[in-house]
């Protein structure tokens, strides 16, 4: 605040420009469909909306909301406008999707460096082609949760995220058909920090493979559900045991060849493990 020695101050808060308010104090308050209902007002609040964007944190770029918005809205354009202007975003969700472009994803995540949360449900996305115009990285490489639900096309986000980002706490994959194990083992071994794993009936070939990962790579693992009628065999388990000392609680629901029981007192049943008060499919290490 300025003083001009005579008696009252040349400027005060009410004199700063509306842009500085909106985008700087108020637009982290506001999700993005309050944006894009503002954007509708006139062009003065679509120029304001796109500052404003700046300066969010959180988005749920939930399709089918927009659409009930603004019926002819594209995808793409919407995407690709908030990619321009976000740059704080620290938690995403992209729900409802078809056919999403990969290089616009690409975009958007790489002009968000420090976003921790992303949680995509019900997507597809449409390849880069050809494949050389794939990024070799993305920027935001302190993604700590990352959930992917009943969504396909997100394997090369898999490759390359794992590349540069190795902070990652929690993974929740539900329904996740059409990986490559290969990838997928590589992406756990860049995770040494994982406390929370979650694979809830996806497609998966080596899944024996695949928990010998986590036993070997995550022994900071907390909890671990692995939902599928899979083949796992008693001497993963007990490799995830050994390794994992911190380990909570073991949800092996629906596993094949799981009844395994060490010199400890556990409740154990033939196809999962049972807590022994509520006979939960889980397996209470502690």
């Amino acid at each position: 605040m300025e003083n001009t020695g005579i008696g009252t101050p040349a400027k005060t808060l009410f004199d700063l420009p509306v842009e500085d308010i909106m985008v700087t104090h108020v637009a982290k308050y506001l999700d993005i469909g309050d944006l894009f209902a503002l954007r509708m007002c006139s062009e003065y609040c679509k120029v304001l909306a796109d500052q404003m964007l700046g300066g969010i944190e959180f988005a749920n770029l939930d399709f089918s909301r927009w659409k009930r918005l603004k019926p002819d809205a594209s995808v793409q354009n919407m995407l690709s406008l908030i990619s321009t202007n976000s740059r704080c975003l620290r938690k995403l969700i992209i729900c409802r999707i078809e056919g999403l472009a990969e290089d616009v994803f690409f975009n958007f995540l790489d002009n968000n460096a420090n976003l921790r949360e992303i949680e995509i449900s019900y997507c597809t996305i449409e390849p880069i082609t050809p494949i050389a115009k794939l990024p070799t990285f993305v920027n935001c490489k302190n993604i700590i949760k990352l959930t992917i639900n009943r969504s396909k096309g997100f394997v090369n986000f898999l490759d390359i995220l794992c590349k540069h980002n190795n902070h990652l706490l929690e993974i929740d994959f539900e329904s996740m058909n059409h990986t490559d194990d290969k990838i997928l083992k590589t992406f756990l071994e860049k995770q040494p920090h994982m406390e929370n794993i979650t694979f809830a009936v996806c497609s998966m070939t080596y899944a024996r493979e695949i928990l010998q990962t986590i036993a070997e790579t995550c022994q900071d693992l907390k909890y671990l559900i692995f939902e599928n009628d899979w083949d796992v065999g008693d001497d993963i388990i007990k490799t995830i045991v050994k390794n994992c000392p911190k380990l909570i609680k073991c949800n092996l629901d629906q596993c094949q060849r799981a009844a395994y029981y060490d010199e400890y007192d556990e409740y154990h049943y033939e196809g999962s493990y049972y807590d022994s008060d509520d006979l939960d499919p889980c397996y209470e290490v502690n």
